[in-house]
């Protein structure tokens, strides 16, 4: 394994370990390099800053591991999706929480946007608008959850996307008035 990749796993489990004791506004750069026994040059050669690492970590941790997933059945991937958040619940309901500044929100619609586009290529490809149509179901995927992890990450990921399922299919039935 390449040091540089050895040095930047050990940042991400530091950030993992400080997140279970402080919350992410109080983490600092001394806080992350000071259980690596690092300095600060370390970090801020791999990282521009605490947003860049935990980015890092949900990249490396999911990302990387579904995108060859992105041809596949897309409640797969969003299946896949949940029970990373499930599993790695306490460290995303903290990153979710962020109400300020948060580059996580943008960086996971940025994401799962392929995801949606790919799923969605063939019911928008001869509209117009189909970019606005792709940012409603980033956003509102994104959105979801969210509050999901946030407030009802009891409910098990195998449930919450058999509650994504019904209500597409409810709200699809309900337009074309079946």
């Amino acid at each position: 394994m390449p040091e540089s990749l050895i040095t930047k796993k050990a940042l991400a489990s530091a950030m993992k370990e400080l997140l279970t004791t402080k919350p992410f506004s109080k983490i600092c750069i001394h806080d992350i390099t000071g259980i690596c026994h690092m300095n600060r040059k370390s970090f801020y050669y791999h990282f521009k800053d605490k947003y860049d690492l935990v980015n890092w970590i949900y990249y490396t941790d999911f990302v990387a591991n579904v995108e060859q997933d992105l041809n596949t059945n897309t409640w797969d991937v969003l299946e896949k999706l949940c029970f990373y958040f499930y599993e790695n619940r306490s460290f995303y309901y903290t990153i979710l929480k962020i109400e300020t500044h948060n580059p996580f929100n943008d960086y996971f619609i940025k994401a799962i946007e392929p995801l949606i586009m790919t799923s969605f290529a063939d019911t928008f490809s001869n509209n117009d608008h189909k970019d606005f149509f792709n940012t409603y179901f980033v956003e509102a995927l994104r959105s979801t959850i969210k509050y999901w992890v946030l407030y009802d990450s009891k409910i098990p990921p195998k449930d919450f996307i058999n509650l994504l399922k019904s209500m597409m299919t409810e709200i699809a039935y309900k337009i074309v008035g079946i």
